[in-house]
């Protein structure tokens, strides 16, 4: 996709548009609810003919998603998605049009805030701003202790013959155990410094699963690892 070139002009308000705007627009869904973090979220939206003359087919125009700050300034997160206009769009009319967004937001978040859906006109590469609709969400991306104790966590070689190694970036990490296909404990070897080795010279050859804890007994991660003899 081309990169647009962004004309904005920042309106204040829920639903902002432009002096000279041909194109309206109202989010309808989600109605409400939470936004996670990275997340396809589906929106949909109704553009609607604000101008005084008949939109024709084939116009090209764009929708975008992002935010309001305090100053009721619009910010977008990336660029508009370009689209067109299927049939005639007579003054007054709407279509209504869906969106797949997935955005970012900063770990650790959990707030009430506004996104916005945007419309543009687009010329050539140019995109035009002309308004802006805007429902609250819960925006989220808390990741836990044990989330990001699990996200560190390398285990290696895998497949192996000799030892598997266990490193983890996690204080509280306190045991691995191993257990075979059936679930059958094989083997338990404690964490020292964040790292735990576990000899497998004289395992059978196979699937093993494994079970990381933390000093609080709560399970950190499970997977599996192949040795090879």
């Amino acid at each position: 996709m081309k990169k647009l070139l962004l004309s904005m002009m920042m309106m204040a308000g829920v639903s902002a548009m432009a002096q000279t705007a041909t194109l309206g627009i109202r989010l309808t869904e989600p109605a409400g609810g939470t936004i996670n973090s990275k997340e396809a979220t589906t929106y949909t939206c109704y553009i609607k003919n604000v101008s005084t003359a008949t939109i024709t087919s084939g116009t090209k125009y764009a929708v975008g998603i992002g935010t309001v700050n305090s100053s009721n300034q619009f910010t977008p997160f990336g660029n508009p998605i370009p689209k067109t206009f299927s049939a005639d769009l007579a003054v007054g009319d709407s279509v209504m049009t869906s969106q797949s967004f997935s955005i970012g937001f900063p770990e650790g978040m959990n707030q009430q805030a506004l996104l916005c859906m945007s419309v543009y006109t687009v010329v050539g590469t140019s995109a035009t701003f002309q308004g802006a609709s805007c429902r609250a969400y819960t925006l989220y991306n808390t990741v836990t202790e044990i989330e990001k104790a699990a996200a560190s966590l390398s285990v290696y070689p895998n497949p192996a013959t000799d030892v598997i190694n266990f490193a983890i970036d996690y204080n509280k990490a306190s045991k691995v155990e191993i257990m075979d296909i059936t679930g059958r404990l094989i083997e338990t070897v404690s964490f020292n410094l964040n790292n735990a080795q576990v000899n497998v010279r004289n395992y059978n050859a196979g699937i093993y699963l494994y079970k990381v804890s933390n000093s609080e007994g709560q399970v950190v991660k499970t997977g599996k690892v192949t040795v090879n003899n």
